[in-house]
């Protein structure tokens, strides 16, 4: 990835903004931002509305999911980062990135 589009970098503000239990947003979105070769794209998860309004109602983002789809490039590599930043668990996920296809890595806090 050499330059993010304008809806990435919106996800990367999104995450950066972000503090939700063990989730440092600040130490995701520059991870990710120093390894640009190592992902496609990345968006923030949270199932419940009422905890995103809430949160965005006081300027801040909270979920306890990222999704980030690889670049192929280092799958490993990646993952290591993805455990650098603390999470209670990543898992490769099959099917997310479209129908029948892909897989992301699944970063999650408890």
């Amino acid at each position: 990835m050499s330059e993010l589009n304008p809806a990435q970098e919106v996800q990367l503000e999104l995450i950066r903004l972000t503090s939700f239990n063990e989730l440092d947003g600040e130490s995701v979105a520059a991870g990710l931002r120093a390894h640009p070769d190592l992902w496609k794209a990345a968006a923030l998860h949270q199932p419940d509305v009422g905890v995103t309004l809430t949160y965005l109602d006081l300027g801040w983002s909270a979920a306890d999911t990222i999704y980030v789809l690889p670049s192929g490039h280092d799958d490993e590599a990646l993952k290591a980062l993805a455990e650098s930043w603390k999470p209670s668990r990543v898992t490769w996920e099959k099917g997310v990135a479209g129908p029948d296809e892909g897989r992301v890595l699944c970063v999650w806090w408890d």
